[in-house]
């Protein structure tokens, strides 16, 4: 006996109830869901977009203090290294990695489009990014 005429016979099945409530809703239920996140490293990377965006201007001006150590006072410059030892460190622009926002590949990303080589040379061979053409020589 298959599914379907088991739930014909079972009470569970009535003239009210479509075929695709009865069906395919459990089934969809029991699916794997899965985050805006591709992997791991793309939730990194937003954690890490996240800290920099909130701290990242004071870690910025705390940085030009400390480039400016002949001018500056040492009690001033030890005062301001405290300071930027209780930032955090993924509070710099430099620790941010640009990746493939489709494959969360961290190589060869175009940057203006967020994608990696790949993925933009088939986009863009099919027509879905808008101001891109081939190239025709």
């Amino acid at each position: 006996m298959n599914y379907l005429t088991s739930l014909l016979k079972s009470r569970i099945f009535s003239p009210t109830h479509t075929l695709t409530e009865v069906v395919v809703a459990p089934l969809i239920q029991n699916q794997h869901v899965r985050s805006k996140w591709v992997d791991s490293r793309m939730r990194k990377d937003a954690r890490r977009r996240d800290i920099m965006e909130k701290y990242g201007p004071e870690k910025l001006h705390l940085t030009v203090l400390l480039r400016a150590q002949k001018i500056l006072p040492p009690e001033l410059n030890e005062i301001v290294r405290g300071e930027m030892n209780s930032l955090p460190k993924n509070a710099h622009s430099s620790r941010i990695c640009h990746r493939c926002q489709l494959t969360s590949k961290g190589r060869n990303v175009v940057i203006r489009w967020r994608l990696g080589r790949m993925m933009f040379r088939r986009l863009a061979d099919g027509n879905r990014l808008s101001g891109v053409q081939r190239a025709r020589w």
